[in-house]
């Protein structure tokens, strides 16, 4: 557990989605727009890496979260659900 995340890699990756408004402002235009009742989180997870790996450039990447493969990308997705920041 890092800081209440799974690793570290989730928890910045979670900071980097969520500490900027035009990032947020993207992710409600891209994402939320996708999302309905029935979408499943592991489609939203999907969703983030997707946005993630589309707008940030590797070097970006590499410096803010590290391996994306680590990323509990479906952490990530299940507490925007749950707190309806997708709305």
């Amino acid at each position: 557990m890092y800081n209440g995340w799974k690793n570290k890699q989730t928890w910045n990756a979670g900071l980097l989605l969520a500490n900027d408004q035009d990032t947020y402002i993207k992710i409600l235009n891209v994402i939320g727009k996708q999302v309905t009742p029935e979408t499943s989180v592991d489609d939203v997870a999907k969703m983030f890496r997707e946005f993630v790996v589309a707008n940030f450039t590797a070097t970006e990447l590499a410096q803010e979260i590290g391996d994306l493969d680590l990323v509990a990308w479906d952490e990530i997705a299940e507490t925007w659900l749950q707190e309806d920041l997708l709305v």
